[in-house]
């Protein structure tokens, strides 16, 4: 309908290009004449960056705009605008990675660490599986889940849902769980957790 239509150009225009932005084995030519665009990414390793793709950073206060780049041992957002929001995730620290909407569109994944980090990024119609496909090419030495459809999350679900019925976990561990597994997030605040009203009277 109009809506979705007026949603997918809202969408592209976030993006520098309509067609693909991934770029797969990044020309080191290409990487030197952006270095200086690229300053914490390339501080790095130049040698090491397997993929390139344009991205958001999305954040409950701002959406920063950058490109997202994994190397053999980092995922690492570098951020464009004056700000400098850019992140660098050790590979070894990622735990969780969860695929998220943003702008109702199925275009985004968060990634949770061993630190208590979470990270959310969006990218531009079909662009984010191939970084997942990447992702779960990698022998992570803690990578708990990584996530790439709806049906990956099936399993976990009836596992807290048996956890919670015999006790093992309360009834807000159980609701945490149920809003990270069904998409919500703490980084946006239109997919913020939700939760049940508890009465404190039932007179």
């Amino acid at each position: 309908n109009l809506y979705n239509e007026h949603l997918k150009q809202v969408r592209l225009s976030e993006f520098s290009e309509k067609s693909s932005v991934i770029t797969i084995g990044v020309d080191e030519e290409e990487i030197k004449a952006t270095k200086k665009d690229d300053d914490l990414a390339f501080s790095y390793a130049l040698d090491n960056i397997i993929l390139k793709a344009d991205a958001n950073r999305i954040t409950m206060k701002k959406v920063f705009k950058g490109a997202l780049l994994l190397t053999k041992t980092f995922l690492i957002f570098n951020c464009t605008e004056r700000s400098k929001k850019s992140v660098r995730i050790p590979l070894m620290s990622i735990t969780h990675v969860f695929i998220r909407r943003y702008l109702l569109m199925d275009t985004a994944f968060e990634v949770f660490t061993s630190t208590q980090h979470s990270y959310m990024f969006d990218f531009a119609s079909g662009q984010r599986n191939h970084i997942l496909l990447e992702l779960k090419k990698f022998d992570l030495p803690n990578l708990v889940f990584l996530q790439t459809c709806e049906e990956d999350a099936y399993p976990l679900l009836e596992e807290i849902r048996h956890q919670w019925q015999i006790g093992e976990l309360s009834n807000f561990e159980y609701l945490l769980k149920l809003n990270l597994l069904s998409g919500r997030t703490y980084n946006d605040l239109s997919q913020y957790p939700v939760f049940p009203w508890v009465l404190s009277d039932y007179s």
